[in-house]
């Protein structure tokens, strides 16, 4: 928390922002399983991996526009607690594929 970039280290801006890195590593997650998972690569594995990597990229960027809207940047102190809960289901699900 110290060496943050951020000019505002108030912890309610930490953990909203920890929680962006946290979405993040769930969709890194889904990107090991999906590619775990594919059995047809095509006769391109290049072009698959792209179309695998760019729609859950496209999710990914869709969910973390969703977060900021429905916590206000975070700063509606409900909304961002359900946020964490559902962000830390969310890792657990895909908690095989962490590493």
């Amino acid at each position: 928390k110290e060496n943050s970039w951020m000019k505002s280290k108030t912890t309610d801006v930490l953990s909203h922002e920890q929680l962006h890195f946290e979405i993040s590593e769930v969709y890194a997650r889904m990107l090991r399983k999906k590619i775990s998972e594919t059995k047809d690569w095509g006769g391109n594995p290049h072009n698959t991996m792209e179309k695998i990597f760019t729609e859950l990229n496209n999710e990914s960027n869709v969910l973390q526009n969703l977060y900021d809207k429905e916590t206000a940047h975070g700063t509606i102190p409900l909304k961002q607690t359900q946020w964490k809960t559902k962000i830390d289901l969310m890792l657990a699900e895909y908690s095989a594929w962490k590493n």
